[in-house]
């Protein structure tokens, strides 16, 4: 079974240059700031001596003293705020690029996988044994924005991949692949109808599943229950056709 995870490695996209850096910054924070505190100070303290030196301040006066203990002490003073401000710029980084990774791998509206971070997850993660694919799609759900609105449409899209979610549970991988289909990779002792209905609010959202099982090609196994889907959608339109 396939662990439905979210994509944090985000350095991923960088290259090898970057990551380095990035992770020497993140293991080497303290050496960092310890490094550059001694490097400023033994800097200030020679840019200190040279001053008095042009301007003849030696030794015994005063001066003397209090710049060069501030051209030692000021930088080890000031290490603190700069081990800070690094520590900052790695949460920085950190954070927006799982922000942005999120927007490429994730569906915004329902937060399931888009079709790039199904493919993504599915070929990163290991080969899934005793599995079946499932492509899931409202029913004239055109139909539904226009008689009921848009906000009722992203409230069905919504609840259709949460129901998905649980029925797949936690562990599979579930994604909406654009507008109102989703697919879903879940064990073969999973059983969804082929047409199932989902009250929302005073609505019933109507959805037609086809299932396939998975071996060893991805794209084999969704042309099968894409077919399986199409077959499910006609015996609706069968059915409506009848009663009428």
């Amino acid at each position: 079974m396939r662990e439905n995870r979210r994509l944090n490695d985000w350095t991923s996209e960088l290259s090898f240059a970057e990551r380095r850096l990035l992770h020497w910054l993140r293991d080497s924070q303290v050496v960092v700031v310890v490094a550059a505190s001694v490097v400023i100070a033994l800097f200030a303290t020679i840019t200190t001596l040279g001053t008095f030196s042009v301007f003849n301040i030696g030794p015994n006066e005063p001066a003397w003293h209090i710049g060069l203990w501030l051209s030692v002490t000021l930088p080890m003073i000031f290490g603190p705020l700069l081990l800070g401000y690094i520590s900052r710029l790695v949460s920085l980084l950190d954070s927006t690029g799982e922000r942005f990774q999120t927007l490429a791998l994730y569906d915004p509206l329902t937060s399931v996988l888009n079709r790039r971070g199904f493919r993504q997850l599915f070929n990163e993660t290991e080969p899934c044994q005793d599995c079946q694919i499932a492509v899931v799609d409202i029913n004239r759900f055109k139909e539904l924005n226009d008689v009921h609105g848009h906000d009722v449409g992203d409230k069905a899209l919504v609840m259709v991949a949460k129901w998905l979610t649980e029925l797949a549970g936690e562990a599979a991988l579930v994604a909406r692949f654009g507008g109102d289909e989703f697919v879903a990779i879940v064990p073969e002792t999973t059983e969804i109808a082929r047409h199932v209905d989902i009250p929302l609010g005073n609505v019933a959202i109507s959805l037609s599943v086809g299932m396939c099982p998975l071996r060893s090609d991805i794209d084999e196994a969704l042309h099968c229950a894409d077919k399986a889907l199409y077959e499910a959608k006609n015996a609706i339109r069968v059915r409506e056709t009848d009663a009428a």
